[in-house]
């Protein structure tokens, strides 16, 4: 089920003439779903299917780049690579500083105690 794996990557968008607005957008997510998925085991999953599941969240954190969105994906990358956790689900975040151009919320999940 590699194709449910995911990788990030982002692409910078121009929304103004006065200033340069970057944002994630369906493309850059998908982009990002393929690097994760050939470089972990992990499975990303949405937040719904997770309470579905029953799965219990392991950690929750943000990753943020002001270079690029594929700089952004190679960040969530090197976090993901690191856990042994086999659920993620990565929600896209507003911009916050200027230092913080491309924002994701990571959280991780494992399967349900018995």
């Amino acid at each position: 089920m590699k194709w449910q794996l995911l990788a990030i990557s982002v692409f910078l968008t121009a929304t103004s003439a006065f200033a340069e607005e970057k944002y994630l957008d369906s493309s850059d997510i998908e982009m990002l779903e393929e690097k994760v998925a050939e470089a972990t085991q992990a499975q990303r999953i949405t937040q719904e299917q997770a309470e579905e599941m029953a799965l219990n969240k392991a950690a929750t954190y943000e990753v943020f780049s002001s270079v690029s969105a594929e700089n952004l994906t190679e960040n969530v990358l090197n976090k993901l690579k690191e856990s042994k956790m086999p659920y993620y689900s990565v929600e896209v975040m507003a911009p916050g500083n200027q230092a913080e151009n491309y924002r994701v919320e990571v959280t991780e999940y494992f399967g349900k105690v018995e």
